[in-house]
């Protein structure tokens, strides 16, 4: 095995599955910081109603990368959202409300030689929304959790490495709300795929990019009458700086 094999890193961040492809040698540690743009929709239906949300906001976090020799790796994420707001009460008049968001993610994986890649990740995604003022329910806040798993494959060119991936995770889901009630989701499905590109500039430098697409289905009192449902769908490009020691 090469000294400075390439290895392709797929981390499955929360928000759900994020990718990132890394230049690492064996034994390697990365410390990256981390800039998301996030496109966000939260969908809600129910036999009577059906709204939808959207939010566009700034998120950053910080990743930490161990790559053991023979292409075992381990990898941890956290991104939180930065002056976030959300229009899911525009049509009462209110397109500018509180919104926050968070993402931790803890992912163990393996790649081949050749940049095949496979990895599972325990995730965990929050996201809380603010009513409009005078609704007796202040807040409510949904939260998704669970293993997810995947792969992907890596293709290393003279410009850098670039790659693919997908995953997907039967995950469980709560929603919370300010007045005290919890509620568990009967069933939650997570879905994602993604893109991404590294540019090794030196031995102890990294640049990347990853794009990807999220979506959470969520589906409350299944079956019943006051049965109801939200979707998360989770657009973002992130962008960020390694270093690796």
């Amino acid at each position: 095995m090469r000294t400075a094999r390439i290895t392709v890193v797929f981390l499955a961040l929360a928000g759900l599955c994020p990718t990132s492809q890394v230049r690492a040698d064996d034994g390697m540690v990365r410390l990256r910081g981390i800039v998301t743009n996030v496109d966000y929709t939260l969908q809600y239906d129910d036999s009577t109603t059906s709204r939808a949300g959207t939010s566009r906001f700034t998120a950053a976090g910080l990743g930490l990368t161990y790559v053991w020799s023979g292409g075992m790796y381990a990898d941890a994420k956290y991104l939180t959202s930065s002056n976030a707001t959300h229009d899911y009460w525009r049509t009462a008049g209110f397109a500018s409300l509180p919104l926050e968001r968070a993402d931790t993610t803890l992912t163990w994986g393996y790649t081949t030689a050749d940049l095949w890649n496979v990895h599972a990740a325990l995730q965990n995604g929050k996201t809380k929304r603010t009513n409009q003022p005078g609704n007796l329910e202040q807040s409510r806040t949904l939260t998704t959790q669970g293993v997810v798993a995947g792969g992907g494959k890596g293709f290393a060119t003279g410009i850098g490495v670039f790659g693919v991936n997908g995953t997907v995770g039967l995950v469980s889901g709560t929603l919370d709300t300010s007045t005290g009630v919890s509620s568990k989701a009967d069933s939650a499905l997570a879905l994602s795929a993604g893109a991404s590109y590294a540019y090794p500039y030196s031995r102890n430098l990294v640049f990347g990019a990853d794009a990807k697409l999220q979506k959470f289905t969520l589906d409350f009192g299944k079956g019943g009458a006051n049965a109801f449902s939200y979707a998360e769908t989770i657009k973002s490009l992130s962008i960020y700086i390694a270093g690796q020691f």
